[in-house]
C-alpha cells in the first residue's frame, strides 16, 4: 500500500481531494515526451495525470473509479485545468515550453532539482 499525502483543492467553492503521485507515477510522467505527439495524445496524458491523483486520493475509500467519462460528466474546463496545474505544482513537476517544444521536468524549492536519496 502506498503512503499518500492528500490535499483538498478549492475551486470556486468546489472542494476536490487529490492524492500525491507515487515515485513510479512521477517517473512515468517525466519519461513521457510530448514531442511528435498529437493533440489527442496530449489530452489523454492530461486525463491520465488527473486520474492518477484522484485515484490515489480515493484509494482507501470505496468510490466509483475515476475515468475520462466520469471526469467529463463531473468537471468543467476550469476544474480540469486547475486540477492539472495543482497536481503538477504539488508534485514538484512542471512543464517547460522551449522553442516550440514541451518538456516535463521535476523541480525542487525555488525551481532547483530536488535531492534524490
Amino acid at each position: 500500500m502506498a503512503i499518500v499525502r492528500k490535499k483538498v483543492v478549492d475551486i470556486d467553492g468546489a472542494e476536490i481531494t487529490i492524492g500525491s503521485l507515487t515515485m513510479d507515477q512521477v517517473e512515468e510522467f517525466i519519461k513521457w515526451s510530448p514531442e511528435g505527439k498529437t493533440l489527442e495524445q496530449m489530452k489523454e496524458r492530461a486525463y491520465a495525470l488527473i486520474i492518477m491523483a484522484l485515484t490515489n486520493a480515493s484509494f482507501e475509500t470505496a468510490t466509483a473509479p475515476w475515468t475520462e467519462e466520469r471526469i467529463n460528466k463531473e468537471f468543467d474546463l476550469t476544474v480540469f485545468d486547475r486540477l492539472q496545474h495543482e497536481i503538477l505544482d504539488w508534485s514538484k513537476l512542471k512543464v517547460v515550453v522551449k522553442a516550440g517544444t514541451i518538456e516535463p521536468q521535476i523541480s525542487g524549492p525555488a525551481g532547483e532539482a530536488p535531492a534524490v536519496p
